[in-house]
This record gives structure tokens, sequence and C-alpha cells, in this order.
């Protein structure tokens, strides 16, 4: 390691904080000392809880009558053995399932191996989110919740063969699906939503004893939850408060209410310091990732319906404050056409309780069910929580999010195109170079898009592209990353910017910044009624400058400096040295990716302004992006 790379490292750790960087060291210290071991010894199997099935029979509950179909599509493809990964396409897994074989890569974790020893990215190509993702029990879920609505308990019974062959092939704190306290407490929190779904389990020592080592496990490496400042707080935040209220509600021993009550309340206090640490008062989240401010608000929604179905006392009021702010982010930050959104930094595909794969890219849910278990009276239903209804239609004004660095700007009209622009105020990790990135939404549709994520573990060429500044839509300065990469999860040399703006009365917004050898980009994005104009100020580059547009995957032709496709005109004026088409990647679905057209632009002059200008015309009707 050079000296200026060390300088960048120290420099970077330093703004992550004393106490994070201490609190991972520690927890690393802690398997290479194998103090982690000894506090969570592998055992044997886990208890093997089951969910209550009825003897057959119309439908004791009447639920989910409204997407019945769908659901029973889902469970007599579980049935068949088949499950949904991230809400994509479905994987044959078999029957019965192999949660520590999924797909058909060689599998390099050992069950009978604790998961200290687990390195999850000891294979090239091989994502360990793939065996993760089955073990999540969303199918628990969906099996539950088909044969509530059905009175089938075919369904049920599946889902409980299934669980006894996961604990079987899991042994307690070994292999694979221990590694994660996340995943451990999204196993739990899908259990216990699925058991209230069909009212109760047939053994409840043996969900009693599951519940305890799932909490167990999360409880005990706390800590460095607390050090990724990001998601993973809290949903294992999360999955200690509702397993513990859960617990709490149960005929338990005088032990075990003892534990149940310590569970409960390092559940709380991880919940009020997720709100308090990493929640904005303007609601922007720590992640800086649509996908992840999805999933903790799915969180604080599920914990405040525990609370109130479980009677417990309310939680502080920042938790309340933050929560509201956090549903108005996400509110404004969705499409109110489509209910899709910008595929702002990382996402890893994750859900709390998803009941429709369909609805895997419409917010509207996630923001529904906030307003739903804020805004009733009496505690909502398990199946309003689960399929809650459609937000409140709010007013959509231009807004500047500057405690996460965005910038929503809507246009005049009432399907006026939308844009966010994004901006550097990184008080926690970037997870992407993408500052300046620009999304420009019409109809219901991202015509102007962010690439996404595609796969944590899918070899350096797709981790490089999809976090890159050539990704996104943005400047690239002579070739280099606006900010260096530092490992999988971490760049360092932080920008900052220099200066942002929202225009009064207008739909437009200006902000620049300088990277660390000197390059300066400013850029002002203005949104009217039937388009959008982008102007940028380049400057201090050395070779060239390139902007790049990633675009919907319609059909494009480029006419010099023009750019049409149905309904839509781009326009590029100033200094410009090459323009080409060429083709790009994106992904809308986690392990997922596609081919998209992008419009790459190159400067060489020294300070050149260029002007992009994108029109709807009369003939648009929209871009399929799915």
């Amino acid at each position: 390691m050079t000296t200026p790379e060390l300088v960048t490292r120290l420099r970077t750790y330093a703004s992550l904080g004393g106490p994070a960087v201490l609190r991972a060291a520690g927890y690393r210290a802690g398997i290479r000392l194998g103090a982690l071991e000894r506090a969570l010894p592998a055992g044997p199997p886990v208890a093997s809880p089951r969910l209550r099935a009825p003897e057959g029979g119309p439908a004791e509950k009447h639920l989910f009558t409204e997407h019945l179909e769908e659901i029973v599509i889902e469970a007599e493809a579980f049935l068949r053995g088949e499950l949904s990964f991230y809400d994509g396409r479905r994987r044959d897994v078999g029957t019965p399932p192999r949660f520590l074989a999924p797909t058909t890569k060689p599998v390099p974790w050992s069950s009978r191996a604790h998961w200290t020893a687990i390195d999850e990215f000891a294979a090239s190509e091989l994502d360990i989110k793939d065996v993760w993702e089955p073990s999540r029990f969303t199918w628990v879920i969906r099996a539950a919740a088909a044969t509530a609505a059905t009175g089938d308990p075919r369904y049920v019974r599946h889902a409980n063969d299934a669980i006894a062959v996961w604990a079987e092939q899991n042994p307690l704190h070994c292999g694979p699906n221990w590694k994660c306290g996340q995943e451990a407490a999204l196993r739990l929190l899908h259990f216990l939503i699925a058991a209230e779904i069909v009212g109760g389990t047939e053994v409840p020592s043996d969900t009693v004893d599951f519940a305890e080592a799932h909490l167990n496990r999360v409880s005990t490496t706390g800590f460095y939850a607390r050090a990724q400042d990001n998601d993973h707080v809290a949903t294992e935040g999360a999955g200690l408060y509702v397993g513990g209220v859960w617990l709490l509600a149960r005929e338990v021993s005088s032990r075990g209410r003892q534990r149940a009550r310590a569970y409960r309340a390092r559940g709380r206090d991880a919940l009020e310091r997720t709100t308090r640490r990493l929640i904005a008062t303007d609601g922007s989240f720590a992640n800086y990732s649509l996908g992840y401010h999805r999933i903790v608000l799915d969180c604080l929604s599920w914990s405040e319906w525990a609370r109130r179905y479980y009677d417990d006392v309310p939680f502080d009021d920042a938790f309340y404050e933050r929560f509201d702010a956090a549903r108005r982010w996400l509110a404004l930050h969705t499409d109110p056409i489509s209910g899709d959104a910008p595929n702002l930094g990382s996402n890893d595909g994750g859900r709390l309780a998803p009941l429709l794969p369909s609805r895997h890219r419409d917010l509207r849910e996630t923001t529904g069910r906030a307003e739903l278990v804020r805004r009733s009276a009496s505690t909502p239903s398990i199946e309003s929580m689960l399929l809650p209804p459609p937000p409140e239609a709010a007013e959509r004004r231009s807004t500047l999010f500057d405690d996460g660095g965005t910038a929503v700007l809507v246009g005049p009209g009432p399907r006026a195109p939308w844009a966010l622009l994004r901006y550097a105020r990184f008080q926690f990790r970037p997870a992407q170079a993408d500052v300046g990135h620009v999304d420009l939404w019409h109809d219901g549709v991202a015509v102007l898009r962010d690439t996404g994520t595609f796969r944590y573990q899918a070899g350096a060429r797709w981790l490089d592209y999809f976090g890159s500044t050539a990704s996104h839509n943005t400047a690239q300065f002579d070739g280099r990353e606006q900010m260096p990469r530092l490992s999988r999860f971490l760049y360092g040399d932080w920008l900052r910017t220099e200066r942002v703006r929202l225009h009064d009365g207008e739909a437009s917004a200006t902000v620049s910044y300088r990277d660390g050898e000197g390059a300066r980009h400013e850029r002002t994005v203005e949104v009217f009624a039937h388009g959008a104009r982008v102007v940028d100020a380049l400057g201090g580059f050395e070779h060239d400058a390139r902007i790049r547009w990633h675009l919907a995957p319609v059909e494009w032709t480029l006419h010099g400096r023009e750019l049409c496709a149905p309904g839509v005109r781009i326009t590029v004026a100033g200094p410009v040295d090459d323009i080409t088409l060429e083709d790009g990647w994106e992904s809308l679905r986690y392990g997922e990716r596609a081919g998209i057209p992008v419009l790459r632009v190159t400067t060489r002059e020294p300070s050149a302004t260029l002007v992009t200008t994108i029109e709807f015309t009369a003939g648009y009707s929209g871009a399929s992006g799915e």
C-alpha cells in the first residue's frame, strides 16, 4: 500500500467515526480469537416450529380474497418446489427444498462449519445471498396466506415440512444461514407474521425454542449491526423487539420471560437509536438507498404494529417524528403514477413480509403500510398490514433533502415530469459513485435512469460497473472514478458539495462539487411541463470529460446531436467533441440485468458548458422498464 493510499484509508476511517470502526474491529477480533464461537456454540438442529394447519373445508377467516389468484399461484409453485427469488424469476429449489444448494453452482460453505468460519465472499461467482434468500422464509408467509384464504391445509403442511427440513439442514450456529444476524432476524419475523395469519402454532414450545435461538443469535452480535450504521440495526432491532413482545405474550417460564424482556428492551433501544441517529430530520436514511430506505420503513411499521397489537408502551417521541419524516421522504421519491422509484444507491432486493411478488417495484405498499399503522385508530389487521391500502395522495412540490443529498424537482401540472438530483452530503459511507446523477420520470417511467446494483458478488467487472461513475447520469473526468474504491462496500475521499440551491418558485436546483484531483462539476436541473433541461459546467480536468445518459429500453435513433425515440427528443448543445449511442446495462431486480442504451457525450474543452434538453412530444406514451 502506497503512502497516498494509506492516507486515504485513514481519512475514510475518520469519516466513518471511531466507535463504528472499533465495533467492526472488535467483531473481527471476536471471530479470530474464537470469542464469538464460544458465545454462540454449535449445537444440534433447532426445534422445528409448526404453523396451525386446519383440517380442510372453507376458509375460516376469508382473508386475502382480493389477490387470491396471485397468492394461490405462488403457493402452488411452492408445492412444486419453486420459489421467487428477490421477487423476480422463480427457481427450482426442489421438494424438499435444497436450502444449502438452491442454485446450480457448487456451494463452498459447509453446513457443519461454525458460522464464524464461513467467508461469505469465498466464491468468486456465487452470491451467498442466493443461499440466504430462501432461508428468509418469505414462502412461509405466502403458504399461510394461501391456507387462510382458501382453507386448503396443503400449503401450511408443506411449509411445516419445509421448516423441519431447514432445521435439519442448518444445525444451530453452523453453516451460512447462521452467518448474519440480519438474516436470522428476517427469518424470525417472517415466521411470526405467518403464525399470526393462521392463528397460532401447533407446538408452542417448539416455536418458543426456535424464536429464542434466533433472538440469542441476533442479540449476541448486535454491536456489529451498530458498527454498520445502516439497515442492519433496524432489521435486527425489529426482530428483537417483535420477538420479545411475542414471547412475553406466551406462557413461558419465569426465566424465559426475563430473557424476553431483555430482547424487547434491546430491540426497542436499537429501533429508537436507528431513528435518532440514522434517519435525519428531513427523513433521509443513512444508506442513501431507496431499497434500504424501504425495508427500514417497513421495519418501523411492523414494530409499531406489534407494539400496538401486544399493548406495549409507545416508543419515544423521536421514533415517531423520524418515522413520519422517513415516510414522507419515500413518498416524494416515489413515482405517483406507477409506484416505481429510482434505483438510488445499493439494493439487495430485500423486502420485509413481501406477500405479492408483483409489487416488488411498487413502493406505495410501504408508504401505505406506514400511513396505515400511524393513522389508524385501532390496531390494523394482519391482512391490511400485508396488503395495505394505497397512501393518500399528497401534494408534490420540489423539495431539497439536504441531510441526505437529494433534490426532488416536480414540474408544473398534474402529469408533468419529475426529476431526482443526487449530490454529496455524506455523513455516512456512500454506496456508489453517483454524485450529480439525475433520474427523469414521465408518465410512470424513468426515461433517464439509475442502473441499479445487480449483485454484490458477481466478479470485479460487474461490481465495478454498477457502482461506478460511468453507470450513472453524471460527469466522469479523465476516465477515473469520483471517489477511489477501497473495498467491496467502501469508497474513500468522500466528495463534498460546494454549492447547493433550490431555486425559489421553480422546479430547478443547482449543485456543484470538486473532486480530489481538482476537477469541478456544477449541474443545474430544471423541470418544466413537457421536459427538462440540464446545464453542466465542467472544468479542471486534464484530458476529457464525459456525460452519460442511461436511457429507457426503447428504440432510440441518433442524428448528429439529436437523439429521438417515440415522443421524446434529446438535444445537446455546447463544445461537444464526440457523441455516441452505446450499449449499457441496468438491474431492476437483484441478480438480474438487461441491456439498455446509453448516450455518451465527450468534451475536451478545458472549461465547457454543455446543455442537454429533453422534450416530450405528442407521441409520447411512456417506455417499458420491465
